[in-house]
């Protein structure tokens, strides 16, 4: 008990900013019900499959024969016998094995969705991750941009007293203002809303404010065919190959057997040397008429398995559609970010080194070195732009891999 208070204590101190990328998505994987109902549900169908390899259970017949009618006066009738028995029913074994087949290929399934939904898991964390991240960033651009919008506004108004500036242009200012402001409502919202998301997959997990950076897998080459969502999307095959096992199984036939004890207890018996007697019985099926029966249902399991066929083929289409999209993406954003980065945003940071010192020597007004500036920030801001779609694209290309 000392020990589990220390631990505890151990993690109250720890600090929030301590939770990273991976860190979260361990912890919303371990967390999520969906996956948890899908273990449940795969132990239960391995445990099914013990269960339905084996034989049915045996039954107990009491019965009475040669019972006279209509007064039922046994002692009187020495044919009259009461029985005891048991019977056993035994289905054919390749029917067995086909039921449990079942079973494995349902529990196999399951495993298999559980790996497409854990990945699906780590793919909303990540996404949910590097947008919240993304948008501290713009909003402390949007800030940024605010505050000095704010300086440029005032410095428009005294350029209007003075002459320099028109009332169009004060406006336009002003509005531009605004416009920021409403950007920046709406960025807090986007952000909010992420951070929910994040706390929706880990409950119960402090969230550090703000989140740091993360690096994301590199993009690789893959083969969708190994996807968790193709290979769940094929599990459906083993199912329907089983139920054909099963649908062919119905061919061979069960047997049953019984053996039991019979007393007779009239008052004379009829020469016996005992009045106990000794009842067996074998009862093989005889699958004589097979074409309407189980002929239809093995056609029938077969055009469910010709069904789930389709099933990977869409899916993997779908998925190469979606990496199709996910690589042009990454590559167009990828590309934006490196020309902002190499040559728009040092050519904008220029501009405004060149309009502050034409303002410190007298060339220009104030207001001309603060647009300068707020250029500056908008291009910093649309970089960040850039790299959300970008990492977005990354996101969804890991998720594409398998990663």
């Amino acid at each position: 008990m000392r020990t589990v208070v220390v631990v505890l204590l151990a993690l109250a101190v720890q600090p929030a900013g301590a939770l990273e990328l991976s860190e979260a998505e361990r912890l919303a994987i371990e967390a999520d019900p969906t996956l948890q109902a899908l273990a449940a549900r795969g132990d239960a169908r391995v445990l099914d499959a013990v269960a339905d390899a084996q034989l049915p259970d045996p039954k107990l017949q009491l019965g009475a024969q040669s019972v006279p009618l209509p007064d039922f006066d046994i002692i009187d009738e020495p044919m009259t016998q009461l029985q005891l028995g048991i019977e056993q029913r035994v289905p054919a074994r390749s029917l067995r094995e086909a039921r449990a087949r079942r079973a494995t290929a349902d529990a196999e399934g399951l495993a298999l969705e559980a790996r497409a939904r854990a990945l699906k898991v780590r793919a909303e964390v990540r996404t949910a991750w590097v947008t919240t991240v993304r948008l501290q960033d713009l909003i402390e651009l949007t800030e940024q941009r605010a505050a000095l919008l704010q300086r440029y506004s005032e410095a428009l108004d005294d350029g209007l007293q003075s002459g320099r500036v028109s009332q169009q242009t004060l406006l336009e200012g002003r509005s531009r203002a605004i416009r920021v402001q409403r950007e920046l409502a709406g960025l807090r919202t986007r952000l909010a809303e992420q951070r929910a998301r994040l706390g929706e997959r880990v409950p119960g997990v402090v969230l550090p404010a703000p989140l740091s950076p993360a690096s994301l897998p590199e993009i690789v080459a893959t083969d969708l065919d190994d996807h968790p969502e193709v290979r769940a999307a094929a599990a459906d095959l083993l199912g329907t190959e089983a139920e054909i096992a099963a649908a062919e199984a119905a061919f061979d036939p069960g047997w049953s057997w019984s053996v039991g004890v019979g007393r007779r207890v009239g008052d004379t018996p009829l020469g016996a040397p005992s009045d106990t007697l000794l009842n067996a019985r074998l009862a093989i099926d005889l699958p004589l008429f097979t074409e309407r029966r189980q002929s239809k249902r093995l056609e029938a399991a077969r055009a469910r398995h010709r069904a789930a066929a389709t099933g990977p083929v869409q899916v993997r289409r779908a998925l190469e559609a979606r990496r199709a999209g996910a690589r042009d993406a990454a590559g167009a954003f990828g590309e934006l970010v490196t020309l902002y980065g190499e040559q728009v945003l040092p050519a904008s940071q220029a501009a405004a080194d060149a309009a502050r010192d034409k303002y410190r020597n007298g060339s220009i007004p104030l207001e001309d070195v603060l647009a300068a500036e707020l250029e500056v920030l908008d291009v910093e801001h649309e970089r960040t732009e850039a790299q959300l779609d970008h990492d977005l694209a990354r996101v969804e290309l890991a998720y594409l891999g398998g990663r």
